[in-house]
């Protein structure tokens, strides 16, 4: 390289100027900008599309948490939401309803129920709007009001009352497009389990009476069948319901039976699973409860003291009852 070229090279990078630095502010406004635009593409992007087949991930928020609800799915894909119990210092029942768009993940408001109201039925209407019945209001009271709720305007209105205002029942769309509504809890000076039925009736929007369970029943379950029947089960006890000519007929009885709180799901063989929840997990707490008696039964014993086990005295001498007798107290069969 000659000296000249060499002069030159030198004097462009001695000359070329520095690398501007931002400042501390610009560096912070950036970040801030660049983290906004994270978040709103974020938000945009359902959980679910980043989701593990056979998980759970979490959604968005509803507008008002509460229980005893109902959640409907819409032809349009959204999941309706009405009603049910909140707290606010005290519980109150609501009459507000709120839309899930699975797109978005998020709940928006929409319009609200004639009266507040929780433990009743929201079931899907062969024309797309959704029938809701019975259930508590604020005050206590059963009512046998009944609405329904127009997806495309997005409002509840009235509609036929049932003959029997009931709460804790259940509410099945039959193949005809007409609405089985059957057992529950009413209320006449006391309460009551009642096993009548009546039928809803789109086109009138009015209820008449059907036939008679062959038991009183709360908190059963009914699953309309591929046969176009809907069997109804609870207790130790199932029967079908026949559409045809109205009339209720036992089948074969449940194996262990179940309380409230039990789930049944129409399987793609044409068979039911019925799966009872609530009434394991009171045998659970039941058994957990007689092992606790059990133990503390046996601390007392060795301090010589006196204890209570329910109906008499024993004293901390006397010989202790072993677990199975605990378990007999709890009403629990080798503790299953």
């Amino acid at each position: 390289m000659t000296p000249l070229l060499w002069l030159v090279k030198k004097r462009k990078i001695m000359h070329r100027p520095a690398p501007r630095r931002l400042s501390n502010s610009k560096r912070f406004l950036l970040t801030f900008l660049a983290l906004i635009m994270v978040c709103a593409v974020r938000s945009r992007v359902p959980e679910a599309l980043a989701q593990t087949p056979g998980t759970f991930a979490p959604t968005g928020f509803m507008k008002l948490a509460r229980a005893q609800a109902t959640a409907t799915l819409l032809p349009n894909g959204r999941v309706l939401v009405a009603g049910g119990q909140y707290y606010n210092g005290s519980q109150y029942v609501t009459n507000a309803a709120e839309l899930y768009n699975p797109a978005s993940g998020s709940f928006q408001p929409t319009g609200n129920m004639t009266i507040p109201r929780y433990a009743h039925t929201a079931t899907l209407l062969q024309n797309g709007k959704v029938l809701i019945t019975g259930g508590y209001d604020n005050n206590g009271n059963v009512r046998g009001r009944a609405e329904l709720y127009d997806p495309s305007a997005g409002t509840f209105t009235a509609t036929g009352n049932m003959i029997l205002a009931r709460e804790e029942h259940t509410a099945t769309l039959l193949p005809d497009g007409e609405v089985l509504i059957a057992g529950g809890q009413y209320y006449n000076g006391s309460q009551y389990v009642t096993n009548t039925a009546e039928i809803y009736n789109p086109a009138t929007g009015a209820f008449t009476s059907t036939g008679s369970m062959s038991v009183a029943r709360i908190a059963h379950t009914a699953t309309l069948m591929a046969n176009g029947r809907v069997l109804i089960a609870g207790g130790f006890t199932a029967e079908i319901y026949d559409p045809a000519d109205g009339s209720f007929a036992t089948t074969g009885a449940l194996p262990s039976g179940h309380g409230n709180g039990c789930a049944a799901t129409l399987l793609l063989d044409g068979r039911v699973l019925d799966r009872r929840i609530h009434e394991r997990i009171i045998r659970r707490r039941r058994l957990l409860a007689a092992r606790h008696d059990l133990r503390s039964f046996r601390r007392h014993v060795r301090t010589g003291d006196i204890v209570r086990d329910e109906e008499h005295w024993i004293r901390g001498r006397s010989r202790l009852a072993d677990l199975d007798t605990a378990r007999q107290r709890a009403g629990i069969d080798g503790g299953r």
